[in-house]
Order: structure tokens, then sequence, then C-alpha cells
């Protein structure tokens, strides 16, 4: 019976020569809910391929895990072999991260200062390949373009830099190291190039009176999937002295924003499938008046209701389901063939990035998807709905 309630539905979709507008605004709601869909699959795969491009240069840059020195330890040998031992870890570093004033020939100003063990540098941090010796880098400072910038240095060139906080000298003067600019980093995330210069564990505790003592810890993972096991184990060896931030914690506002940035895209391109869904409704409404008499036959030689109901129901699923697929098979073409081909440049003065990116995931492809049938369905409902009050009789004597 199905079967014959699909074949009535698609024969009585296409409409006679009288009143051929129905066939017209069919395939209009078609065109109209391929271009909605193709609408928020395009959108949320760029808001997608900015957050994971975001996403990776700040992993790279803040490391898997942090771990916040809140009770003033130091660093010693029992601790690293703590962490050494746990399997899940693959690097970590300790770091002094504080706030100094960097000064050159022409310029000074204030920037944070992370000092870090220097030959652990490649295998925690992967924002920069150094071929430089340890020597070097123990002795220099790594700086972002944007400090580089701004303090008219490049690499080769002497800075100094003085801790205005601590004033433990000789007639209250400020502690102060100096050396040469051996790397400039860029990441093209204003917040790291224009905020941060790296040095080494050594040269922070001279600048910061530290002896030993520590900010935190950063860790690279090997695994980080799951995320709760790994705090948990970690609390447990560590007996919870430190505070235990993911990158998501640190930047955890970054991207709740763009979550809401996501759903607010979703919901305002929706409007284009609702639109749509309501030239299916007209189109249904006008199948019904012109197909009245037919209506009235079908239930003249026993077909139910329901049956009656089936066959337009098939109609708009008919129309929608066309038109989700021809939306997400452009979508497709499209996401697959900027990744592959990057056609769409950005300008790198602007952008952190060289080609719009685009990334979508099975899950968005699926939920958008279904959430635009469902728009489709509650369409279809309420013109179907009033083929129970036609009239069998009436229906056949009458006049289109």
């Amino acid at each position: 019976m199905k079967r014959l309630n699909f074949w009535l539905a698609v024969k009585m979709l296409s409409s006679r020569k009288e009143i051929a507008l129905i066939s017209w605004t069919g395939f209009i709601s078609i065109i109209g809910v391929s271009v909605g869909l193709l609408a928020i699959l395009i959108s949320i795969s760029v808001l997608n391929g900015f957050e994971k491009s975001i996403r990776n240069k700040i992993i790279n840059f803040e490391t898997d895990i942090r771990l916040g020195n809140n009770k003033n330890l130091k660093k010693d040998k029992i601790l690293e072999e703590k962490l050494n031992n746990f399997n899940e870890i693959e690097s970590f570093s300790f770091f002094i991260d504080k706030k100094a004033i960097a000064m050159s020939n022409e310029q000074r100003s204030l920037y944070k200062i992370k000092a870090i063990e220097i030959d652990k540098f490649q295998s925690v941090y992967n924002f920069l390949d150094l071929n430089i010796s340890n020597q070097k880098l123990n002795d220099g400072f790594i700086l972002g373009s944007g400090v580089a910038k701004r303090l008219g240095v490049v690499k080769g060139d002497d800075i100094r830099l003085m801790n205005p906080f601590d004033n433990q000298i000789y007639f209250n003067l400020p502690k102060m190291i100096s050396g040469e600019v051996v790397e400039i980093f860029e990441t093209r995330i204003l917040d790291f190039d224009q905020t941060y210069i790296f040095t080494s564990f050594s040269n922070g505790q001279k600048l910061f009176s530290k002896n030993n003592f520590f900010d935190g810890i950063d860790i690279r993972l090997k695994n980080n999937k799951d995320k709760k096991q790994i705090k948990n184990t970690i609390n447990k060896i560590l007996d919870e002295k430190f505070e235990i931030q993911f990158w998501e914690d640190i930047h955890k506002t970054l991207f709740q924003a763009m979550k809401m940035e996501k759903l607010v895209s979703i919901l305002v391109l929706s409007l284009v499938v609702i639109v749509a869904c309501f030239n299916i409704t007209s189109t249904l409404t006008m199948q019904t008046v012109e197909k009245i008499r037919e209506v009235g036959i079908l239930k003249t030689i026993g077909f139910s209701n329901d049956s009656i109901r089936n066959i337009f129901f098939f109609q708009g699923i008919l129309i929608g389901g066309i038109g989700i697929l021809i939306g997400a098979f452009l979508g497709f073409l499209i996401i697959f063939t900027q990744n592959r081909y990057e056609i769409i440049k950005l300008p790198k003065s602007v952008y952190f990035i060289d080609s719009l990116p685009m990334y979508i995931s099975n899950f968005d492809y699926f939920f958008i998807s279904s959430i635009t049938m469902l728009i489709v369905i509650i369409s279809i409902y309420f013109p179907i709905k009033q083929l129970r009050k036609i009239n069998p009789s009436n229906a056949i004597q009458h006049q289109k």
C-alpha cells in the first residue's frame, strides 16, 4: 500500500497544464530548501574552520595541560620523577610567568616574560622550529613578532629586561638582565605575538629572584582524549598540590563565544529554510485544491483518510528531501574543493591563515540536515490536516 501511495504522490506532484504554477512552486521550494541548507552548512563550516585553526595554534602555544603552583613549591627531582613516571605525559617544562619591562635603544614597554626549561622547548611547545644551540638560547630571548616590531629590534640585536616590582639590589635599584634576540616567532594571534617574550628558566630566576621556585608546569600529552581520567591521575600522583587547567579552561571565554556564534548562525540561517517551507505548505495546499476530484474518487473506491494523507505527505517529503540532498551535496562539494585547492584566499595582513578554512563533522551534517527535515515535516502537517474534511460526493462534482 505504501508503494502505491508513493507512486500516486509522484504522479500527482506533476501538475496539469491548467495550473502549472503548482509544479513551479514545488521547484522553487526545492531550491529554497537547498539554498537554506547550503547557507547553514557553509557558514558553520567556516566558523568550525576558524575555531579549529585557532584551537591548533593555542594548543601548540599553551600545551595540553597547565599545572598552577598555588603552594609555592620548589622545583625538585622528586616532583620531576613523578611526572616522568606518568605514561600519558610526553614532555613537560617548569616555567615562570611574570611581567617585566623590555628595553631596546629605541623603545621600552611592559610585556609578559615566560621563562622555561629551554632544552625542552621543542618537545613541549610546537609553535616554532629552532635550529639554535641550547647555550645561545639560555643566554638570549625569543620575542613575539609584535614585541620585536614595537621595540624596533631584529634577530641579533640586544635587549634588556627589568623587573620593576622587586627592588632587592643595593640603592633600591631593580633587577635587570640583558641578552641577544635569538629568534622571533609569529603565531598571527595578537594576544601571543604582541605580549610574550620567552627566555631560559635560569634567566627567569635571576630576573625575578625565584630561587628555584616556579609558577607552573606546562605538559604535552601523548593522548588527551580521556581528560577527566588524566586529571584524576595527576591529582593522585601529585597529591592535589596543583591547580590543573586544560587549554580549554585557559581560553574558556573565547570558545564559549565561538559556540554562541555558531548557534546564532544556525538560528538566523534557519529562517531561509523556514521561508522555503512556506512554499512547500502553499504547494501542498494548491495540490489539495487542484486534485480535489481525484481525492474524492480515491475515497469512493476505498482509500482511507490516512492513505490519502500519506500521498500528500510523501509529496512534501519528496520536495523537502530532494532539496536537502541537493543542498548537502553542494555543501560537501564546496567544502571539499576549498580544502583541497584553497580557492578563496585571505589577506595575510588581516588574518592568521592564508586561505578560508572550512571544516564540518559528520555530526554537524546529521544535526543540520535533521533540523531542516523537521522544519519540512512541520510545514507538511498543516495542509494535509484538512484532507479529512473533504466529502467524497462533493469532491467528485467539484468544478476546477
